[in-house]
């Protein structure tokens, strides 16, 4: 039973390309959760506008839209079409290259290109995103905090005599 065992180059290949499409994937879920905070504040702002406003609670509701405003436009910058830069090896290189040089020459060289170039774009990438989802989710905790402020005392108004 002869069974061909990989390479430490193809298994360092295989590592590379997993972290790769796990930074990948970590980006994926950063758009997604934007995509659902601008939902979320979009919704919550419908609601906000239409709250019927007294003496006590203009204030609130003033700052209430404006964090609900700010989130939406927070989760809109974060959305907002970037270019992560130079995250691959081109295809044209790769052809170029590959009459000279052996299967784990080449796999050595694309491991190097996606670490030191494919992976920290992305992360940058993500990590630009994830800044404004935390600011996104900040204005819309203190959006609901102020609502709920709202409602207590538009109850405490309403019993007292």
């Amino acid at each position: 039973m002869n069974i061909e065992s990989p390479s430490n180059v193809e298994f360092i290949y295989q590592y590379t390309e997993k972290a790769f499409q796990s930074v990948n994937k970590s980006n994926d879920i950063a758009t997604t959760k934007l995509s659902q905070v601008l939902a979320f504040s979009g919704i919550l702002l419908k609601f906000a506008y239409d709250v019927e406003t007294d003496n006590l609670t203009y204030i609130p509701k003033i700052l209430l839209l404006i964090l609900l405003i700010s989130s939406v436009l927070f989760s809109c910058f974060g959305l907002m079409a970037r270019s992560p830069g130079d995250i691959e090896i081109e295809p044209d290189y790769l052809l170029e290259q590959q009459y000279g040089m052996k299967h784990e020459e080449m796999l050595v060289m694309i491991c190097r290109a996606r670490n030191n170039k494919g992976i920290p774009a992305l992360k940058k990438l993500r990590n630009y995103r994830v800044r404004w989802l935390n600011l996104a989710i900040c204005c819309l905790l203190t959006s609901g905090l102020i609502f709920g402020f709202t409602g207590i005392t538009s109850v405490v108004n309403f019993l007292a005599p």
